[in-house]
């Protein structure tokens, strides 16, 4: 459920206006919070009739149900997997490779792109332990993905404060085009914040490595701001003009424009 609400956006930029993206997510924290509270309850209920604490469904029901329905419960299990988790979660990686050359990648050459990777990282074989699913599959690409994470969301909700120039994301020229095309800021933020996450000789690096995710975001945000406002911008984006502590940076033109829509 976790990917699917990094992933919405993926789907609600289909809906007819703002107000109906709006409301296509407000469902989403509550399914969450169900789905968990569901966990906990089926967890709770084995440990009361069988006293093992099994939370694994799948464990449970091919343990404790009859052959016939363990196979029948197991299989809608395993269609709930693809339809869900699999398909759901390839929407966006599809997008994003599209977008990268989208003169020569539709969204269905990105998806076979995303299954490509899949298959050469081979993600499933961290299934078979508990140990290296979480330690060396989870929380590596969530220290990578945080980063990344991080660095979008402190610029375009702390630095921008969710108003940017539309038109110069899809211009080769425009105000993103930064250094050849490259933004130092986002590349060195996330350099040194991979070193801190994953270099074994740094102090405490157990805690910082099981923490990965959380770390990586705010480090990323505590970098990248200061490198983006103090260097970046007024060297490659001098039309904007603000503070992030009043309003963020914004261009006239922009300002104009949310104005006149407000």
């Amino acid at each position: 459920m976790g990917h699917d609400a990094l992933s919405m956006p993926d789907y609600t930029r289909f809906a007819k206006s703002q107000f109906a993206q709006a409301v296509g997510q407000v469902p989403m924290p509550f399914m969450m919070l169900l789905i968990a509270l569901l966990g906990v309850m089926t967890t709770g209920a084995i440990e009361q009739v069988y006293h093992v604490a099994i939370w694994d469904p799948i464990l449970a029901s091919t343990l404790y149900l009859s052959p016939t329905l363990a196979v029948l419960l197991n299989t809608l299990f395993l269609l709930a997997t693809f339809s869900v988790n699999v398909f759901a979660n390839t929407v966006g990686p599809a997008y994003d490779f599209a977008n990268t050359f989208p003169r020569k990648l539709t969204w269905f050459r990105g998806a076979l792109i995303v299954i490509a990777v899949s298959v050469i990282l081979g993600a499933w074989t961290y299934y078979g332990s508990a140990y290296g699913y979480l330690y060396n599959w989870l929380l590596t690409y969530g220290g990578l993905l945080g980063s990344v994470e991080g660095i979008i969301i402190f610029d375009y909700a702390l630095i921008r404060r969710f108003k940017f120039e539309l038109t110069d994301v899809f211009w080769s020229k425009g105000r993103f085009r930064y250094w050849r095309g490259i933004n130092p800021a986002a590349f060195i933020t996330f350099a040194i914040v991979e070193f801190i996450i994953y270099a074994p000789f740094i102090p405490y690096h157990n805690i910082i490595f099981s923490n990965s995710w959380l770390l990586s975001f705010l480090l990323s945000g505590l970098i990248y701001v200061p490198l983006m406002t103090q260097w970046i911008m007024p060297r490659y984006q001098p039309e904007l003009k603000g503070s992030i502590f009043r309003g963020g940076y914004v261009s006239n033109e922009v300002m104009t424009v949310f104005n006149r829509n407000t």
